[in-house]
């Protein structure tokens, strides 16, 4: 007997049926002349975004974040600047080793603490006739909040890079005050069973005695990828087996969280960024969260984003670069 094949039906016209309705609905609430109805899609639109960002932008996704408010800031003498001071860790000098008849020496330890600046993320300034979408066979909404979410991530992204790019210094040298070693290291070859081990002791150099270990790993697909080459006499066998079958996962690798992006631009073919445990790394803040502003006028929509956040590296020892030159894509 012929086994009759088995063929999935599409849900395409069902799922087009439900974006015209919800497009319906969003422009009649977007020309509503109750203000109660255009708060209602401000506020949807605004927990689509703040849900969906954290999986775009790297510091959402990686860290912590706290609430600031107006009694946390600290006026400025020269400035309106809004800044919160953060404490960091108390550091204190090294044991000696003495005679019998030693004593201590005196240390007035000191506190640490930093300044957090805060600053604006905002997107342009969107404006459309809602006339204009009444043909729309795609939801609304999802166009907004998929602009919105790639812009928004994109400059966050780009000025963490940035604020690390500061922290790491020359590649294989050491330029920086704070530097035992360097932070940003170069090397031949692909990617193999000791590029995991050598990143972490690249942390442990530059650091010092007195260092942390790297605990989070930042990287490409392509990067995330490459175990899945190796051989069982390197690292593969049955991690490249399951990497073939499921494909990349986000998770512990090497005993270190592993986060993986797609921005090949951003992060290299090869780079993989290293990050201690964010307790001795960094401090994320929101003065303001994610927020969606709405306006309706006549048939005139108006929109924007706006986000006041602050991030400040509270040691600048404790991140590191890892560069695969050799690294086949």
């Amino acid at each position: 007997m012929e086994k009759k094949g088995h063929f999935k039906v599409s849900n395409y016209n069902v799922e087009l049926e439900r974006d015209k309705l919800a497009n319906r609905q969003y422009i009649d609430m977007a020309t509503s002349t109750h203000h109660e109805d255009r708060e209602k899609i401000a506020a949807e639109t605004t927990d689509l975004v703040q849900e969906r960002i954290r999986e775009k932008a790297y510091p959402y996704s990686m860290f912590s974040w706290f609430d600031t408010t107006n009694e946390d800031l600290v006026p400025q003498l020269e400035t309106e600047e809004n800044i919160r001071y953060i404490d960091y860790e108390v550091d204190s000098p090294a044991s000696l080793s003495m005679g019998l008849y030693g004593n201590p020496h005196n240390y007035v330890f000191a506190g640490r603490r930093g300044a957090m600046k805060f600053h604006k993320i905002v997107t342009p300034r969107m404006q459309k006739d809602t006339n204009e979408m009444r043909t729309y066979t795609y939801d609304i909404r999802k166009i907004l909040g998929d602009n919105i979410i790639r812009d928004m991530s994109i400059t966050l992204n780009n000025d963490w890079i940035a604020a690390n790019m500061a922290c790491i210094g020359l590649p294989n040298s050491v330029s920086q005050p704070w530097q035992e070693a360097p932070q940003w290291i170069t090397t031949d070859g692909g990617y193999g069973r000791q590029t995991i081990p050598h990143i972490k002791e690249c942390m442990i150099t530059a650091q010092g005695d007195r260092g942390f270990e790297v605990s989070t790993l930042l990287m490409n697909t392509v990067t995330a990828l490459q175990p899945a080459k190796l051989g069982r006499e390197e690292m593969g066998g049955d991690l490249a087996q399951s990497m073939i079958k499921d494909g990349v996962v986000e998770d512990v690798w090497g005993g270190l969280q592993k986060y993986i992006t797609l921005n090949t631009k951003l992060i290299p073919n090869g780079t993989i960024w290293g990050f201690t445990d964010e307790k001795h790394y960094i401090r994320c803040s929101h003065l303001q969260e994610l927020t969606m502003r709405f306006k309706s006028e006549d048939d005139q929509i108006e929109f924007y984003a706006s986000v006041n956040l602050g991030m400040l590296i509270v040691n600048n020892r404790n991140v590191i670069r890892y560069d695969l030159l050799g690294m086949a894509g």
